[in-house]
């Protein structure tokens, strides 16, 4: 026998919802009752999915931008020691536009305690004995880490202890390295040929005599 309707609910008990002769759930008729032959209906499987795309290899580092003129090396502009300021071994100024002597000026850059600086004095003598009249200045300028004072006092004696035929100045100010970074000098003795406006012709070791001479003679247009 079916089982009374549950009190407060229009709905039949649960054992109703299926039995012969009721009337099924709205929810489960389609277009009318359902055709107990009608077969179930198939599944039909969508379409693969798209094969994953392998990572792209990540894009090539960009080359580094070539340094613009402010950002060059000092030797690689044009003038760069017009405005070259030394000290003499009595604490005078010395400028390069004004106080140069010659046409063409050779910067040794050295200290009174380095041994190949002193085997190189003889090169340089030379060149200034033989080129001086040409227009050729050969200057040296002593980098010692000393005080200016002191610096000048080292300098001038070292000058008469070789007896050197050329100026031997000092760096400005009252710590080594100025001028000598300017030129990104890495080793002493390293040398140091200007032009009339400044221009580097010519920077190595001036125990290379042969080379530092040719580039003196193509200077001084000989």
């Amino acid at each position: 026998p079916a089982q009374p309707p549950i009190p407060g609910s229009a709905l039949p008990p649960p054992d109703d919802l299926t039995a012969p002769g009721k009337t099924e759930r709205p929810e489960n008729v389609a277009n009318g009752p359902r055709n107990p032959f009608t077969p179930p209906a198939a599944s039909i499987p969508g379409p693969p999915p798209l094969p994953t795309l392998p990572t792209p290899y990540p894009s090539p580092i960009p080359s580094p931008a070539l340094p613009g003129p402010e950002n060059r090396k000092p030797e690689a502009r044009a003038g760069a020691g017009a405005t070259l300021a030394l000290v003499d071994t009595l604490e005078r100024n010395w400028d390069f536009a004004t106080n140069r002597s010659g046409s063409v000026v050779l910067l040794e850059f050295m200290t009174t305690t380095c041994g190949p600086c002193k085997q190189v004095i003889p090169v340089l003598s030379n060149l200034q004995s033989r080129y001086a009249a040409a227009g050729l200045q050969v200057i040296a300028v002593a980098c010692d880490d000393l005080p200016l004072k002191q610096r000048t006092s080292t300098a001038a004696k070292y000058s008469n202890d070789y007896n050197l035929n050329y100026a031997l100045y000092v760096e400005p100010g009252a710590q080594s390295g100025s001028v000598r970074d300017r030129y990104n000098i890495e080793s002493y003795p390293t040398a140091i040929l200007l032009d009339g406006n400044g221009t580097v012709l010519w920077k190595g070791h001036p125990g290379k005599r042969a080379e530092l001479e040719t580039a003196v003679k193509r200077a001084l247009g000989r």
